[in-house]
């Protein structure tokens, strides 16, 4: 739970605290964000002078200890630290300040995914965990609460604070239970084959919801887990028909007291070939998808449900383009436009993911789709700001993109849940509606208009950061819209009417997406916009009060500013500077 926090009294310069994100072994987890917008996770442990000489080394040799594991680097997956500051108080206090990559996912859960993606989740992880053995390190706190999933499933591991190094005693107080190793109860040191034990109860618990019997070994555990807790003695890969079979034998022989007995994690990459270097290897070298009809399986919905506990129709997880373009591995889809097919891909030799927009080819629409493209990539290639969403290349198929009939436009992969398909949290708002004010307020400084502004194309991730999307339908401003472009309880009438666009319609947008936001109906002044043919059912149409009626925090200069801009002279309507300034 996010919490609002005071930041500390010598917080290093340049940053303020945004929130409390939860606590540590040793101190406060805040969510902070420098002066540039970069956001940063910062953990505050103070060493106060009235320890004793022995605690305070303890607990600064591990603070030093998990920043020098941070700092190595060993793994895409791990959480990245990026510096170590200390400070001294007055009363000689001595404060450290551990500053690490934000990871933009919820707290560590157990929400369920599919089992395959279960499994290729487990793939990252093992993988880092064995680099970390690479460099004399062994994890001794492989939790789910170690474990960070993005709302696209992408795994992040957490928890530097608990890896020893091979051949050292753990202390058996930072263990949790159902997730310690026999040796680390029994106060024998930590090896390899600990993190094999580890990996092997952390991939039952997320396959079957339930502990392994095994964890019953650890006397620590058999009182606190009970019966019912304790998942079917059956091999993991007859329990869960998508999990290898080399994964349910590796589960059934790491799960022994013994650990000489156990295997070797890295045995389990090399029967799966599921180390990196075997994946990138499968990646063929960049080219196009097959000239045939590569989108041919039939979804079932227009978009991919983004929140994990809504994506029960496994079909919507299917790759419906060649499993590579471009040289990108491709992941599952992610949702469609308006002629074209959204994918999370990645770049083999790096593991950066992205998300990709592949035209899908139509003879009744002929080059349009691809135009749409080149348009959008031309106008908005070069468009940088922190809140709206960025374009990093348009791939192409022979030697030139105008002629190509296959593009593949490169995005920044949004691990983040459009608006439409969440409530909008309260302490929220204000933030979001500040973000997405001054991204268009940017755009409109560039000479470019969204006209696309809605619900469904804010994104807002785990941590409250808002990503504007959906730039396809941007045009220079004085230019005219399609009629058949245009989202009903949104545009305003100059834009259904066919004249030139202006800032001012991404003012009447914003301010009826605002109202939107806030009330869960369509502004009154909007729904008198006929937009196709047909009107606005009075149910969802909200009053006439302005927005601070409904929400106080927007305060009283927003509300009035935002009736303003549901005007339908767009001369009448501030500009988007001004609505962003009262939100500040």
């Amino acid at each position: 739970m996010r919490r609002q926090k005071d930041a500390p009294s010598n917080l290093p310069p340049g940053f303020r605290v945004l929130a409390e994100l939860g606590r540590g072994t040793y101190g406060t987890i805040l969510h902070v964000e420098e002066e540039t917008g970069q956001a940063y996770v910062l953990k505050h442990v103070r060493i106060d002078a009235s320890l004793d000489r022995r605690t305070a080394g303890l607990v600064e040799g591990r603070v030093r200890a998990e920043f020098a594991v941070g700092k190595l680097a060993a793994h895409r997956v791990l959480r990245r630290y990026h510096e170590h500051r200390t400070a001294t108080s007055d009363d000689d206090s001595i404060d450290h300040f551990l500053l690490m990559e934000a990871i933009d996912a919820p707290p560590p859960t157990r929400t369920p995914f599919p089992p395959i993606e279960t499994v290729q989740i487990l793939r990252h992880v093992a993988n880092a965990v064995v680099s970390l053995h690479a460099h004399g390190f062994v994890h001794a706190g492989l939790t789910p609460r170690a474990l960070y999933l993005t709302t696209l499933g992408r795994p992040r591991l957490g928890g530097l604070a608990d890896v020893a190094r091979i051949g050292e005693v753990k202390p058996l107080r930072v263990g949790v239970t159902g997730y310690i190793a026999p040796e680390i109860a029994l106060g024998t040191a930590a090896s390899t084959r600990t993190a094999s034990f580890l990996f092997a109860t952390l991939a039952y618990v997320m396959l079957v919801n339930r502990f392994p019997r095994a964890v019953r070994l650890v006397g620590a555990a058999s009182s606190q887990i009970t019966e019912g807790m304790i998942g079917p003695d059956v091999p993991l890969h007859e329990l869960v028909p998508e999990a290898p079979v080399a994964l349910g034998e590796f589960v059934r022989r790491a799960l022994v007291a013994d650990p000489t007995a156990r295997p070797e994690l890295n045995q389990l990459l090399d029967e799966l070939k599921w180390h990196d270097a075997d994946q990138r290897a499968r990646t063929h070298a960049p080219d196009a998808p097959r000239a045939e009809q590569p989108l041919a399986v039939v979804q079932r919905c227009s978009r991919n449900p983004r929140l994990p506990e809504l994506r029960s129709d496994y079909e919507s997880h299917r790759v419906t383009l060649a499993g590579h373009a471009f040289g990108y591995r491709v992941g599952r889809w992610l949702g469609d436009g308006a002629w074209s097919r959204i994918y999370l891909v990645e770049r083999p030799s790096t593991g950066e993911a992205f998300a990709m927009k592949h035209v899908i080819a139509s003879p009744t629409h002929g080059r349009r789709p691809h135009d749409r493209l080149l348009h959008e990539w031309t106008l908005c290639g070069k468009l940088s700001h922190p809140s709206l969403r960025r374009l990093h290349a348009l791939e192409h198929v022979g030697e030139d993109a105008k002629s190509s009939a296959i593009l593949g436009l490169v995005m920044e992969l949004l691990d983040a849940t459009p608006l439409e398909e969440k409530a909008m949290p309260r302490d929220l708002l204000r933030s979001t509606l500040r973000a997405v004010a001054e991204a268009l307020a940017y755009m409109h400084g560039q000479g470019l208009v969204h006209t696309n502004l809605k619900p469904r194309a804010i994104f807002l991730s785990a941590l409250g950061r808002t990503k504007l999307a959906s730039t396809g339908q941007s045009v220079p401003i004085g230019t005219p819209l399609e009629r058949s472009r245009i989202v009903p309880g949104f545009a305003a009438r100059e834009v259904v009417s066919g004249r030139p666009v202006t800032g001012a319609s991404d003012v009447f947008a914003f301010a009826a997406t605002a109202f939107n936001l806030t009330t869960g109906l369509i502004a009154p002044e909007a729904a008198v916009v006929e937009t196709k043919g047909e009107p606005v059912p009075a149910r969802y149409i909200g009053p006439e009060e302005p927005l601070d009626h409904f929400e106080p925090m927007l305060g009283a200069e927003f509300g009035r500013l935002a009736k303003r801009a549901l005007c339908s002279k767009p001369g009448e309507r501030p500009s988007m500077d001004e609505l962003a300034q009262a939100l500040r």
